[in-house]
């Protein structure tokens, strides 16, 4: 998994506003049948779920089925109606659902099969499984690997975010030579060195760096305060998600 720097998880930027989408507002266009919240879900918590499964012992198709089917099951059966009485986190939540589905013989018998037309939702499996194997053996539990599967999935729809943003702007080798930074990964070029292929003093470029990482945090913190009831609780989640992928 990649990772990132606390300083870019825990420094908030200054001013503004974020815009957000709680998680109850999609889960009440979900439940209304509105598909592109079907998708927000399904795609923000598909791959956990999946590889809770398969830390459980589900084999991969077995796995596969059951997410879907539980998806499909928790939307058709109106069964995000209990979400307006959650209190706490809806990744816990669903977990917790999930859970319950499992112990359910009736429900596995009528899980819907991959690819059924419930859930509106292409999901590449093959590609799943590869990532689920590149996990780490060292006998994490169940349960934490759901977490960390969440917060990464966190982590890649931010810097998707900032990508998309870069490349409508056509500035996608810009994106591709400073996302380093924001991956807390190694920087091949220098402040200098950068700045000198795009065109920029090593200042401007560090100013440029900079801002990058601020964008950055702003949109993950749009991302984690979707899924928290309220504001004040993001910079609470943000340190959860740091733990969960440095610990």
């Amino acid at each position: 998994m990649s990772s990132l720097s606390k300083q870019n998880l825990q420094e908030s930027p200054r001013g503004g506003q974020f815009l957000t989408t709680p998680w109850t507002i999609v889960v009440s266009h979900a439940r209304a049948g509105d598909t592109a919240a079907r998708e927000q879900l399904c795609r923000l918590y598909w791959y956990p779920l999946y590889a809770y499964l398969r830390r459980e012992g589900c084999a991969p198709h077995n796995a596969q089925d059951l997410v879907q089917g539980f998806l499909a099951a928790l939307l058709a059966r109106d069964g995000l109606r209990e979400v307006a009485r959650v209190k706490g986190r809806f990744r816990s939540f669903l977990l917790a659902c999930l859970k319950n589905y499992q112990k359910d013989q009736w429900s596995r018998e009528q899980a819907v099969k991959r690819g059924g037309h419930a859930l509106i939702f292409s999901l590449d499996e093959t590609v799943a499984e590869e990532h689920y194997r590149r996990e780490p053996t060292d006998g994490v539990d169940p349960a934490k690997l759901y977490e960390r599967a969440w917060a990464q999935a966190v982590l890649d729809r931010a810097l998707a975010r900032v990508e998309r943003k870069f490349t409508q702007a056509g500035q996608e080798a810009v994106f591709v030579a400073l996302a380093p930074f924001l991956r807390g990964e190694r920087v091949a070029e220098n402040h200098a060195q950068l700045g000198a292929r795009f065109g920029l003093t090593e200042q401007a470029m560090r100013v440029r760096v900079h801002r990058l990482r601020a964008e950055y945090r702003q949109v993950l913190r749009e991302e984690v305060g979707a899924t928290v009831l309220d504001a004040p609780e993001v910079d609470e989640e943000l340190a959860h998600l740091y733990r969960v992928l440095t610990t």
